[in-house]
């Protein structure tokens, strides 16, 4: 209609119209060319370009984006190049379409010691899996994970790059304490590295004399600490460990052993003796 607007906007009248437009253009390719680029929906998009009309010799970069869980493939003229970079050409138009394909996921597990699921995570290929945090076990210190399809043991807060289903089993190594037999006068009889919650063997206790033996100041059967185990004594020929000191119509003395200590008692009171050394 000869109308050179661009774009033309049309007043409805009070009736139904048809509307033909017939376009005439002038031919611009021999200057350039049109170049546009797609990517499918809801895959990926082209990131910072806009298609159209571009002048011979423009320098362009086309870089294909997808998005989450999909990975760039090839542009459908088979080009791999991300971003795609070239120069324009006169008369060359170009359209091209980005193909995508949907990165596969794995699963990643987290087991205790015991094979109690700790955690279960889906990765995408070549992210990286959240380590949970260390199990507790009693007795035990926490030593890594041992990767089960690899056999490795790995240390950290991520598993980088999974590409693979992975399972990874907490590890520990048990406790260990140290329990030494000392002597009536504290001189070291036997040491021994003892498992947590397992039992000491002890030494044969060395005789004393005027003294019997009576057996040891801590329990080593279920040991779960570092400890010090004493040999007891009960002094000989006094009844019940008990000799008379002194007596008389109001006041009763008494010395006796007890565990490697000489006490005094005193009318039913007991007291160390002055000087006595006490442990």
């Amino acid at each position: 209609n000869g109308v050179t607007d661009n774009p033309y906007t049309f007043t409805m009248p009070a009736e139904d119209v048809l509307i033909d437009p017939i376009v005439q253009g002038k031919d611009i390719t021999p200057d350039g060319a049109f170049v546009n680029a797609y990517a499918p929906v809801g895959q990926g998009t082209i990131k910072d370009f806009e298609g159209g009309w571009y002048a011979a010799g423009t320098e362009l970069s086309i870089y294909a984006e997808p998005f989450n869980g999909w990975e760039f493939v090839r542009w459908d003229d088979g080009n791999t190049d991300n971003p795609r970079v070239f120069t324009v050409e006169a008369g060359k138009n170009m359209s091209i379409t980005a193909e995508f394909e949907q990165i596969p996921r794995y699963t990643v597990t987290f087991l205790d010691w015991d094979d109690e699921v700790l955690s279960v995570e889906k990765v995408y290929r070549g992210d990286d899996a959240a380590v949970p945090q260390e199990p507790v076990r009693q007795g035990y210190s926490f030593n890594g994970w041992r990767w089960q399809e690899r056999e490795i043991l790995i240390y950290g807060t991520t598993v980088p790059s999974i590409r693979e289903n992975a399972t990874f089993k907490a590890q520990f190594e048990i406790n260990t304490y140290t329990v030494r037999f000392l002597d009536i006068n504290g001189e070291l009889l036997d040491e021994q590295t003892v498992n947590w919650n397992e039992a000491a063997t002890a030494p044969e206790a060395p005789e004393v004399e005027g003294y019997t033996f009576t057996g040891w100041s801590e329990y080593f059967d279920h040991v779960t600490c570092d400890i010090d185990v004493y040999a007891l004594y009960e002094q000989n020929d006094l009844e019940q460990g008990i000799e008379e000191i002194n007596h008389n119509s109001e006041i009763i003395n008494h010395k006796f052993i007890k565990d490697g200590q000489l006490l005094i008692d005193r009318n039913g009171k007991t007291y160390n003796a002055l000087g006595a050394e006490v442990k």
